[in-house]
């Protein structure tokens, strides 16, 4: 058996086993590029210094780091994918041992959670358009992942009930959920809402990094926006029960050590108060 019949069989059998579309992007996107490069190779012959070789040369394909080393956590990632892609491996015949599971993980320092501050946030509603409005104030004021807004349709959000919807398939952690509408957010959305139809726009990455450059924000924390409205969400509100499932986290230890940065209290009501009329 190859690498690539291998990663092919595997990816089969995630989605008849109904993992969530998030879920089954993220594999597509790792293994499908261990398979790209070592489609070839025979699975029985794959040795732990090849993969440990092929994880600390990955590099960026595309956008602003472009050919620069993967980080720490992303090596990781690629091999929390690799390991049990093995097993699978082991389980079917194709070799006695797991080769990923004796490569040694990368140490992760875990960062400050980074987020935007309140003229930052202003200058990117500001600079947005109608096609990337609705994409930037979902991240700010709902708390979305970049994935669910890909998917997510205006059908989905409820304006007379007030919420927004996020299906169990939309969502990175197969979990249905409902996040208020808080009234900032209706207030950027309402004008641009339409009944039906995709939210996130065509070649959406380009035009929102285009929308952070006019902005003028040239350091761009991980999950800016989803980690904004967590912070300042909580700074205002203080009940994280209430945070965590707004954000569809299973765990509150995730919430605090991933998605949570202080924020005075002061700076969370100006947030809070952001409007179009303000920009």
């Amino acid at each position: 058996c190859s690498v690539e019949k291998l990663v092919e069989d595997y990816l089969a059998t995630k989605e008849q086993a109904g993992r969530s579309a998030g879920h089954l992007v993220d594999l597509r996107a790792r293994l499908g590029r261990f398979a790209q490069d070592k489609g070839e190779t025979a699975v029985a012959a794959v040795r732990t210094k090849e993969i440990e070789t092929w994880l600390y040369g990955l590099r960026h394909t595309r956008g602003e780091n472009k050919n620069k080393p993967m980080s720490p956590a992303t090596v990781k990632s690629y091999l929390g994918r690799l390991i049990p892609l093995f097993n699978y491996a082991i389980k079917h015949g194709y070799r006695p041992d797991n080769p990923a599971q004796h490569v040694d993980p990368p140490k992760v320092v875990k960062e400050k959670v980074g987020i935007l501050t309140i003229p930052e946030v202003r200058r990117l509603l500001a600079k947005a358009c109608d096609d990337t409005l609705p994409t930037i104030a979902l991240g700010l004021f709902a708390g979305l992942r970049d994935s669910e807004i890909k998917r997510l349709d205006w059908s989905e959000i409820d304006f007379e009930e007030g919420h927004v919807e996020v299906p169990a398939g939309k969502s990175k952690t197969n979990m249905e959920r409902f996040v208020p509408i808080e009234k900032n957010l209706s207030a950027y959305l309402l004008p641009l809402a339409r009944p039906a139809g995709p939210i996130y726009p065509a070649n959406g990455r380009k035009k929102l990094i285009q929308v952070r450059t006019e902005a003028k924000i040239t350091d761009w924390p991980h999950n800016a926006l989803r980690h904004s409205y967590a912070s300042y969400w909580l700074a205002k509100n203080e009940d994280a029960p209430a945070l965590q499932m707004r954000l569809g986290q299973r765990s509150a230890s995730v919430l605090f050590d991933h998605y949570r940065r202080r924020v005075k209290p002061k700076d969370a009501e100006a947030y809070w108060e952001i409007m179009p009329q303000s920009e």
